[in-house]
């Protein structure tokens, strides 16, 4: 997948990403933290590596693992790119 576009500021607890100046969308921090890692060279699962490493960091408590982490990021990658923010690479 990769990230359609790189115009965005924060508000309040969102991040605005807008396609244009007509099409503008407010991602949840979380949606947004995915949406960075679409780069157009990472798959789904290497994003969920990407994610799990980075919780690992975190103290043993909030850790995260890959097999629970990959629906919810799969569902986040597929609204993004159902509202055009991302695309799904062949």
């Amino acid at each position: 997948s990769s990230a359609a576009s790189d115009v965005y500021k924060r508000q309040g607890q969102n991040y605005l990403v807008a396609l244009s100046e007509d099409n503008v969308y407010a991602l949840a921090a979380g949606a947004y933290y995915v949406w960075t890692l679409c780069d157009g060279a990472k798959t789904v699962e290497q994003i969920v590596k990407n994610i799990s490493t980075e919780l690992s960091s975190l103290p043993e408590g909030d850790k995260v693992s890959e097999s629970e982490l990959k629906e919810p990021v799969a569902l986040i990658i597929d609204q993004l790119a159902r509202v055009g923010l991302v695309k799904y690479m062949s």
